[in-house]
Parts: C-alpha cells; structure tokens; sequence
C-alpha cells in the first residue's frame, strides 16, 4: 500500500481511523509458529494463533512445502497489510 499524506493532521486521522492487520511470524521447520492482529490507533486486537507442524523425520522438500502451504494459506485468510518475521 502507497500512502500520500499532506499534511501531520492527515496522517493522525488516517492512523485512527484504518485497521491494519499484521501477521507474525517464527519460522522454523517442525514448528513454525505465527500469530495474527488487527491494529486500529493504539488498539490492538488479537485475531488468530497457532503452530504449522511438520514431522522431523519427512523429507526436507516436504516439510518446506507444508510450512509454504500453511503460510500461504494464513495469508490467503487473514490478508495481512504487514508482516514480521522474527529473525533466527
């Protein structure tokens, strides 16, 4: 999203007013965990949680391919504005 604001009252109003919905995420192979929020001004809001599993003992491509699932399918739900990725 590309945002032009005119002036510092513009972008106060459009923080208040806008919810942003923001995917977390902590990768990780067996467990990738990744938790979900709507932000509107300061007010947080927690919408969806949760842990992609993979088995440790299945082939690397697969549990590569179920993680890219998994997550392509959060995207696919909640339609983030943003995202974070915790670094590892």
């Amino acid at each position: 999203m590309c945002l032009w604001l005119h002036d510092r009252a513009d972008a106060r109003h459009y923080a208040h007013d806008v919810t942003r919905t923001i995917l977390g995420i902590d990768p990780g192979l067996t467990r990738c965990g990744f938790g979900v929020v709507a932000a509107t001004g300061q007010q947080v809001r927690f919408v969806d949680a949760g842990v992609i599993r993979t088995p440790a003992d299945a082939p690397l491509e697969l549990r590569l391919l179920a993680v890219w699932n998994g997550l392509a399918e959060l995207i696919e739900r909640h339609a983030p504005d943003a995202m974070a990725v915790e670094r590892v």
